[in-house]
């Protein structure tokens, strides 16, 4: 019963997730750039559909990882995603250079 709870809770999260994505194509197409606030999403976005694809593996036990079920493959889709455009450790850095300032960081 207490995954019905985290996956509500995820889905809260991925709603944020998605009000972020349309905060920053509003802003992307009246050409006000921000890296940090893209990097926020796509961090936001991942976690959260990662948490959620878990989540049913544990609810489904050992058939949730055969081949049976998606769900397998639908948890290395979304682990790919963090992958492409930058690994989610550049999207770490990315909001990381905004809050410390660009000259706080080693690299």
């Amino acid at each position: 019963m207490l995954w019905f709870s985290d996956m509500n809770t995820g889905v809260f999260g991925f709603t944020e997730a998605q009000e972020m994505y349309r905060r920053e194509i509003r802003s992307f197409l009246v050409r006000e750039i921000a890296p940090a606030a893209n990097a926020r999403a796509k961090l936001l976005s991942v976690r959260t559909a990662v948490d959620a694809i878990h989540n049913c593996l544990l609810i489904h036990g050992q058939v949730g990882y055969s081949t049976e079920l998606p769900i397998e493959q639908r948890l290395r889709n979304v682990i790919g995603l963090g992958i492409g455009n930058g690994t989610t450790d550049i999207m770490k850095l990315i909001i990381s250079r905004e809050i410390l300032g660009r000259e706080s960081l080693p690299y």
